[in-house]
């Protein structure tokens, strides 16, 4: 059957129903329930749900408070609660009100405090899952751009890139690439320039992170010429040493062993 394909949902439609409403000019509906939205329409629908989210936690808080201790207020804000508050502790001070409103503001300050880290924590949580999505997001993007001929494990570089640039993911969802601080941006456009240009630049300015083509088998993988090491032998003995070879000490000493020349590659 033909199939469209829209925001990433395939619907089916019979070739019949196809050429009726081809051969009539009419519609093709769509039974089922779908929301499609465009990337605008999407940062905008998510930025309004955390902050329904925010609002009905804090009116969740209040409402509870108001159970526990019995109030009868309208309204949802801390205001409507501390005014609640006052207003029974008034009330019911007959012999000694002073001490009955000290006790009460003491109440209300742990309760703001309780709300305040309640709303901490919410906000908390949403930077962590910000920060997840980032990492994810730019993992993925330096997997894929490192060349698979590299000398060491891709995610051993991928350490190695990100010690010398920042990689981030602005508010639109698109990756850009900073150093010292600075978005890297093409000199003629001043466009931001893309993680795989940054990447490509930095090996062909970085050659020895590059296998040679003689490369292979045999007894130059256990050493090399003049005594030196090569790069797969010292991460074995490192290995049986008990070294974390995916640590950045570990890559950073390699690194300077092989511009040094005291690895060969």
């Amino acid at each position: 059957m033909p199939k469209f394909i829209i925001g990433g949902k395939s619907f089916e439609f019979s070739e019949d129903a196809l050429k009726e409403a081809l051969d009539k000019k009419t519609d093709i509906s769509i039974a089922e329930k779908v929301v499609i939205r465009t990337e605008e329409e999407d940062t905008a629908f998510q930025s309004n749900l955390k902050a329904t989210e925010r609002t009905a936690s804090l009116e969740i808080a209040v409402k509870n408070v108001r159970e526990k201790l019995g109030l009868n207020f309208q309204g949802k804000t801390i205001e409507n609660l501390v005014e609640a508050v006052k207003v029974k502790t008034l009330e019911e001070a007959k012999i000694e009100p002073d001490e009955k409103l000290k006790a009460a503001q003491k109440d209300i300050e742990t309760l703001k405090g309780t709300i305040q880290t309640l709303s901490t924590e919410k906000e908390d949580a949403f930077k962590q899952l910000k920060n997840f999505k980032t990492e994810t997001v730019v993992n993925k993007t330096l997997i894929s751009s490192i060349p698979e001929n590299v000398i060491l494990p891709k995610e051993d570089i991928a350490i190695i890139l990100k010690n010398k640039y920042t990689f981030e993911v602005d508010d639109n969802g698109k990756s850009i690439v900073k150093s010292n601080g600075e978005i890297l941006k093409n000199p003629t456009t001043l466009d931001p320039l893309q993680p795989k240009d940054v990447i490509g630049k930095f090996f062909e300015e970085n050659p020895t992170y590059i296998k040679s083509g003689t490369g292979g088998a045999g007894g130059g993988d256990s050493g090399g010429g003049n005594g030196k090491l090569t790069v797969d032998a010292v991460i074995e003995k490192a290995q049986k040493d008990g070294v974390n070879v995916q640590s950045p000490e570990f890559i950073a000493q390699l690194e300077k062993d092989i511009k040094d020349g005291v690895v060969k590659v």
